[in-house]
């Protein structure tokens, strides 16, 4: 039994002393990163994490590695936590860095000074990768990061309006985004501020006095090109005034124009069909058929262009008509056989056509035919 607990023993000291971040190994220091491969100049958050006992009232002086080839700002510190379960407080210290070129980049030497003594933290390396050469868009100023845009200009005439970028991205480091404004229009940039700090999100917002001239809405647009690190890929970020296109109003105007004119043409044509062969007849020699004798008919119908079929057709109309008048068991008065009913049916679409298309052609020849008989008669005339 004996051996046994110092086994137990042993396991157990080995185990406590082999944890760097155990009490009895404080201070411990460590050195952390966001991103450990990051494109040139996306911001990478760089942390030193201390370790120390509780009560420890000395001064904690940060040793930052070498980032000549970065640019780098200090971000603010935030108050200590306490670790119950080991009785640890944790102190961290952060800087935000975007690398400036690609390439291995190590971060040696870094560590914290507590009363006069250095603790070092294990190395890191940041492998930048450089920004792809394929689809870079025109205009592109280097803005990296996950960013949104937004413009804010209600309203007519000479205003203040707002163009707002958001996201977890350095947006006091992006360009100012590139303005398209429309003829004789001006734009002044009168404020730019940034709101929050790496690595929240931040809300930067450009104010301009935007003078549109008159009282138009405006036709500008603000145009960013941006590298998203997430996506792999280029974007280009537009926000302009909504506003609908010229052409589209009028092709609007017109389409409806011609709309009303369809439905007025086609309630008119509606009212004027005819709905017996005497109807067509009428119409196409413009008085009751019942003034002029067949033959006549047939005459006019020959001149205006009828062909043989519907002269046919008209003739075993009227025979139809004929036989049913004068038969001994003849039908009522307007009442028509089946035969008879598709006969006259297909007769009255065959004049209905001619008159439709046939004639309004056959007419507009003629007169063109007579507009040159008569100037050929009055030049010689001459």
């Amino acid at each position: 039994m004996r051996p046994l607990i110092c086994i137990i023993s042993f396991l157990c000291l080995t185990l406590s002393s082999a944890d760097p971040l155990a009490a009895d190994n404080l201070p411990a220091v460590r050195l952390l990163i966001s991103n450990p491969a990051p494109y040139v100049g996306e911001e990478v958050i760089v942390t030193l994490e201390v370790r120390t006992a509780p009560r420890s009232q000395s001064a904690i002086i940060p040793i930052w590695p070498n980032l000549d080839s970065s640019a780098s700002a200090e971000l603010p510190t935030p108050p200590p936590r306490l670790e119950e379960d080991q009785a640890v407080l944790v102190q961290i210290m952060q800087r935000a860095v975007r690398p400036l070129r690609s390439g291995r980049l190590p971060l040696i030497s870094a560590g914290v000074s507590i009363a006069g003594q250095t603790y070092h933290a294990q190395p890191v390396e940041l492998r930048v990768l450089p920004l792809p050469e394929r689809g870079r868009p025109e205009g592109f100023a280097g803005a990296i990061g996950e960013v949104a845009m937004q413009l804010q200009a209600e309203g007519r005439g000479s205003r203040e309006i707002q163009l707002v970028l958001s996201g977890p991205a350095a947006l006091e480091t992006f360009p100012t985004p590139q303005a398209e404004v429309g003829a004789d229009e001006r734009l002044i940039l009168l404020h730019d501020a940034t709101i929050g700090t790496a690595p929240q999100e931040r809300t930067r917002t450009l104010r301009y006095l935007y003078l549109p001239g008159g009282n138009d809405r405006g036709r500008l647009v603000f145009r960013l090109p941006v590298f998203d690190p997430l996506a792999h890929k280029y974007i280009v970020l537009n926000a302009g005034i909504e506003h609908i296109p010229t052409w589209l109003v009028h092709s609007a105007y017109l389409f409806f124009t011609l709309l009303v004119l369809y439905l007025l043409v086609r309630s008119y044509r509606k009212s004027r069909t005819p709905r017996t062969v005497e109807e067509a007849l009428e119409k196409i020699i413009g008085r009751p058929s019942t003034q002029l004798c067949r033959d006549e008919i047939v005459e006019i119908l020959r001149k205006y262009g009828a062909d043989a079929h519907i002269l046919i057709e008209l003739a075993a109309y009227w025979q139809s008509n004929d036989a049913q008048r004068f038969a001994p068991n003849a039908l009522r008065p307007g009442e028509l056989s089946e035969e008879d009913q598709q006969r006259s049916q297909h007769l009255l679409l065959h004049l209905i056509r001619m008159k439709s298309w046939l004639r309004w052609l056959l007419t507009a020849v003629e007169k063109t035919i007579k507009d040159q008989l008569r100037a050929r008669m009055a030049k010689l005339s001459m």
